[in-house]
């Protein structure tokens, strides 16, 4: 008698190899699991025949991401839902190719359950290429200092994290015996040199001096300092590969933080600032002699440092606004984007996405400043904008006037803040 079978069950080898890639879930829907799962992909396909388990078992790449997302819950409830065994399994199937490692604890004191499960991670560290940690502790890392042979991006986001450290000397213990983040002097135990990315949301892991050790390999790097105790350095450091820069600068004044005049960042192509109200920015990108082409400033940003950035950076693409209220100076830096007449240079002739996210558009000078571009032959291809709930009658105008932009080319989106960064989502 003839034995039925699926299509996909006979499918050749090197078909199937290329389905279980596309089947993968993304690092976004890892994430939101959070944990070694038997029912998705890639442990799902070992369970559908041997054929399969054995393709599986072979495609190491398959096992290469590993992202633990330790919940509020006991010890039992967290030894149930992140076995050891499993864990290890999956870095085995791994082989010795590098990995993606995602852990996050949001105990308040992690349980020896949740180290146990850490230290599995840890015995492969010499293959992290890709580490992002967040948790009140810093659990073995310390005993990692050797071993990251092969990391090259690094997130470090403490929770918890006390604001002022006390002496390098004095380690500190909390009532419960715990080791905290500042107990560990965390920047010895980083090869700076090695690293291409770098993101820290802790001002105290965001040591300057530590930065300039990856000053040739650094590519991205996104942290935030406190100017308070930021110093300068006579010494001009030039992180000669970096294009990304994100920077949140923590300050009461608007004094210019020491460190921006010790930096020079000749390949920078992707800025993106918070809270600068300051005058530093100007003179970095002028010792910099760098042409960027993204530039997102979040809160206010003076309209004479607008000006002359625009007038030195014309390669600029894409510019985003965000919390850009009543005193951003919004309707200045739209009228700087007008061309106000058919034979004018427009500023910033590159640009082609504006994104604004503030409490207040101004829809009158964001039209002018679009309808002006579009009939000097310098039109945008994307406008993204926060929308206030309010009745949509509101905005019947608004939608009257953005039809002929958008029979023009010009795509609308609506631009909200979501936990975790902003995100864009289509409307109109």
């Amino acid at each position: 008698m003839t034995q039925l079978c699926s299509p996909i069950q006979t499918a050749p080898t090197e078909l199937l190899t290329e389905i279980f890639k596309l089947a993968m879930p993304t690092r976004a829907e890892l994430k939101a699991l959070g944990k070694v799962s038997l029912d998705t992909a890639p442990w799902v396909f070992g369970r559908v025949c041997a054929r399969w388990r054995t393709i599986a078992l072979d495609m190491p790449t398959l096992w290469t991401s590993i992202i633990l997302a330790i919940p509020y819950g006991t010890a039992a409830n967290i030894a149930r839902s992140f076995p050891p065994a499993l864990v290890r399994e999956h870095l085995a199937r791994s082989r010795t190719l590098p990995l993606d490692v995602l852990f996050t604890s949001k105990e308040e004191f992690p349980a020896l359950t949740t180290e146990k499960v850490f230290a599995v991670i840890a015995t492969a560290a010499a293959r992290w290429e890709a580490l992002e940690i967040e948790s009140r502790q810093p659990l073995a890392f310390d005993q990692l200092r050797w071993n990251l042979k092969r990391l090259r991006r690094l997130c470090l986001c403490p929770s918890g994290l006390d604001r002022i450290p006390p002496p390098p000397c004095v380690r500190e213990r909390d009532s419960t015996g715990a080791l905290l983040w500042r107990d560990v002097d965390i920047g010895a135990f980083i090869p700076w040199t090695q690293l291409v990315e770098y993101t820290t949301t802790s001002d105290e892991l965001a040591n300057v001096d530590r930065l300039r050790e990856a000053a040739a390999s650094l590519v991205s790097c996104q942290f935030s300092v406190d100017i308070l105790w930021t110093q300068r350095t006579p010494a001009v450091t030039e992180f000669s590969r970096l294009r990304k820069l994100t920077l949140t600068i923590r300050s009461t004044s608007f004094t210019s933080p020491p460190f921006l005049y010790s930096l020079s960042l000749p390949a920078l192509e992707e800025l993106y600032v918070e809270e600068l109200g300051l005058g530093g920015l100007r003179p970095l990108l002028r010792r910099s002699g760098c042409s960027l082409k993204k530039l997102w400033f979040y809160g206010l940003l003076p309209r004479d440092d607008f000006v002359w950035i625009a007038e030195n950076n014309p390669h600029i693409a894409e510019l985003g606004m965000v919390q850009a209220g009543a005193g951003s100076g919004i309707d200045r830096i739209m009228n700087n984007l007008r061309v106000a007449a058919a034979d004018a240079e427009p500023l910033l002739p590159a640009l082609r996405a504006l994104h604004i996210l503030g409490t207040e558009p101004y829809f009158q000078s964001i039209f002018e400043m679009l309808e002006s571009r579009m009939e000097r032959g310098a039109p945008l291809q994307v406008l993204s904008m926060h929308l206030p709930r309010e009745p949509k009658p509101r905005y019947a105008a608004m939608t009257a006037r953005l039809k002929p932009l958008k029979d023009g080319g010009l795509e609308v989106q609506a631009m909200k803040k979501l936990p975790g960064g902003y995100d864009l989502v289509h409307f109109l």
